[in-house]
């Protein structure tokens, strides 16, 4: 990890909270999500304009239904959107620029969780009753994912980059 950003979007939190408050169970944890870097953020610290750069356009504009899985064939359970306990499983899903890359880390208005252990591709939604999907590793799931299906249950608050390689040399 070489360094942190904090996301501040008055907008998408207030998104977030309206949507949170029509909720049963008002639960909400932190996941990550990976997703592509297209600019020099790192060094600038201002968002971009750049329409395949998924860090700024997540930061700027949240997780969008457009948007949904285009860097994944495999949708496990279904058409949402997908984020992960474990930074290194979001690492699969980045993209770099200039030696770096970013992982997302981001509040989930998680819900009612309906916990599967087992695909369930044809979902587009959460089963009824439920908020969100949580994969349980086992069955046929290697890693802990949640999928959550409205933009608005999905709030980025940091930014952590890395160096791309996922190894920095110490010069002697």
């Amino acid at each position: 990890l070489q360094k942190v950003f904090v996301v501040k979007n008055l907008k998408l939190k207030s998104q977030f909270q309206t949507y949170l408050s029509s909720l049963t169970v008002k639960s909400v944890s932190q996941y990550y999500h990976g997703t592509s870097l297209r600019c020099s953020i790192y060094n600038t610290a201002d968002l971009c304009q750049n329409e395949n750069c998924g860090v700024c356009g997540i930061c700027q504009n949240g997780v969008l239904s457009s948007r949904k899985q285009t860097n994944m064939s495999f949708q496990r359970f279904g058409s949402g959107f997908y984020l992960a306990v474990n930074s290194s499983r979001s690492h699969d899903y980045t993209r770099g620029y200039d030696k770096h890359r970013a992982i997302l880390l981001c509040d989930v208005a998680e819900g009612q969780r309906c916990v599967l252990r087992n695909n369930a591709r044809l979902l587009t939604d959460p089963p009824p009753g439920y908020d969100s999907v949580y994969g349980q590793s086992g069955g046929s799931l290697q890693y802990d994912e949640i999928v959550v299906y409205r933009p608005d249950a999905v709030l980025p608050t940091h930014i952590l980059f890395y160096v791309q390689d996922g190894i920095t040399k110490v010069k002697s």
